[in-house]
Order: C-alpha cells, then sequence, then structure tokens
C-alpha cells in the first residue's frame, strides 16, 4: 500500500481497515490519528461542530495527494463523502471486491473520526467507482 498510495495515510488505511470491526480498535485509531495530525498542526478535535472538524480531516486527505479530490454533504443524521480521483481505486478496488468488501478507506477513516466527535455509531455504505467512492455514513 505504501508504494501505491505513499505517505502517512496509507498506513492510515491499513489501520483503520484492521479495525474497523472493533470499536475499541477504532478509537485508538482516531486518537492515534488525532496525535500524528495534531504534531503536523492540525488539531482534528479542536472546539467545533461536526462540520469544522470534517473540514479539517478533508483538508489533511486533500493535502496529502492520495485522491485528486476529497468532499463531503451532509447533515446531523448523514455525511456523504466523495473521493475522486482516488490513487487506490485502480489496484484497491479490485482487491476489496474479492474480499468482498467494498466499504472506501477513506470513508472507514471518516466514518471512525465521527464517531469519536459525536459519540454515536456509525453505518457505511459504499458505492465504488472506476476512479473514487460515494460513501454514504449514517449516524445511529
Amino acid at each position: 500500500m505504501d508504494r501505491t498510495m505513499g505517505g502517512l495515510l496509507s498506513l492510515s488505511i491499513h489501520a483503520a481497515l484492521m479495525g474497523y470491526g472493533f470499536r475499541r480498535a477504532r478509537e485508538e485509531f482516531v486518537r492515534s490519528l488525532a496525535f500524528i495530525y495534531g504534531e503536523m498542526g492540525i488539531d482534528l478535535f479542536a472546539d467545533g461542530d461536526v462540520d469544522e472538524t470534517l473540514r479539517r480531516l478533508l483538508e489533511v486527505f486533500n493535502e496529502e495527494g492520495s485522491a485528486e479530490r476529497f468532499s463531503y454533504d451532509g447533515d446531523e443524521k448523514q455525511i456523504l463523502l466523495r473521493v475522486e480521483g482516488c490513487r487506490f481505486a485502480d489496484v484497491g478496488h479490485p482487491i476489496l471486491m474479492r474480499m468482498g468488501e467494498a466499504t472506501c478507506p477513506w470513508g472507514v477513516i471518516t466514518a471512525a473520526v465521527l464517531e469519536m466527535k459525536t459519540g454515536r455509531r456509525t453505518k457505511l455504505e459504499t458505492r465504488l467507482k472506476d476512479d473514487g467512492a460515494e460513501t454514504l455514513i449514517r449516524l445511529i
């Protein structure tokens, strides 16, 4: 993954995928991610609402360059995360499909951050595209 995606976020994706089924592992992952980003000068959990947290997170994603563009729309009940021009798509999507797992890793990271911010659980639905994905994250 590091050769394909490069950088810190390739490690983040791996950790998120490994811990997705385990709430405690996701919480530890998000704490670690928040610490790393904090060292880079980005405070994911500074005072602010969910929109501000998502804006900060996607700013990091966009600066990392693992995809051409990350964006989102939504409200307090659900968020639609869009990933366009993902460097992981060519290699990663076929692997995810063979594993029977079609959840976007960026959606997993975003959902984990949302869970930590809101204290609510999430449910994800991903639609993979040729060069990216759309993930609907429902807060339950």
